[in-house]
């Protein structure tokens, strides 16, 4: 845990009880942790646990700097619902935030309190990345008013056991491409009935190439 500020007090908090009380009701506020901002400096995938540090250090009254130490066995935060998920593991260097719980949850598996220390920063989870602070997202699901847009300069792998797309037309060249699959009004190229534009996929069709 990283060392707290010592709690410091000179003549003018004791010139009468009001002001005794103030110092030491703000000796007790100041030991309360609700969020830190941290880096990361080391991931367990294995236990699914980080090591942080606070980004931000306490000062002494004099204003002199409290170094932060290392927090071990931070749990992070996976959006599941039931068996749904989205998984992206944290990385070393990420900067976020971690909220702190307000009892032990050094054994939540087993429903009991691991001690009776209260807002411990051992008791931090990592909820995500603090936006400004971190590189730029190479891979990712944007939501805006113009779309959805999956983006990954790696490969996109989709396993499924069937697949269902409604849409009224598909590009499968991209942004700069050519539509070769067109699904839509029939369109023709010559006057002949018979003949459909390049890239149509006919009823009955079971492949689509460009061509």
């Amino acid at each position: 845990m990283s060392k707290e500020i010592q709690p410091s007090a000179d003549y003018s908090d004791f010139v009468d009880d009001y002001n005794a009380l103030i110092h030491i009701i703000n000796s007790v506020v100041n030991k309360i942790k609700t969020i830190e901002l941290v880096k990361i400096l080391s991931v367990d995938t294995t236990l699914h646990k980080l090591s942080v540090i606070p980004i931000v250090k306490n000062a002494t009254s004099s204003g002199n700097p409290i170094e932060n130490v290392e927090i071990y066995g931070v749990k992070y935060i996976e959006w599941q619902y039931g068996a749904n998920s989205i998984i992206a593991i944290p990385e070393v260097g990420d900067i976020g935030l971690c909220l702190i719980s307000h009892k032990d949850i050094s054994n939540v598996e087993s429903g009991l309190v691991g001690s009776f220390r209260k807002f411990g920063l051992s008791d931090s989870i990592y909820i995500g990345g603090l936006k400004g602070f971190n590189k730029t997202p190479t891979q990712f699901i944007e939501f805006s008013n113009s779309g959805i847009n999956i983006t990954t300069p790696l490969d996109l792998t989709i396993n499924s056991q069937s697949a269902t797309i409604n849409a009224t037309e598909i590009n499968l060249g991209g942004a700069n491409g050519y539509n070769v699959a067109t699904i839509g009004k029939k369109v023709t190229t010559d006057g002949d009935p018979s003949s459909t534009v390049v890239g149509y996929i006919a009823e009955g069709s079971s492949i689509v190439k460009a061509l």
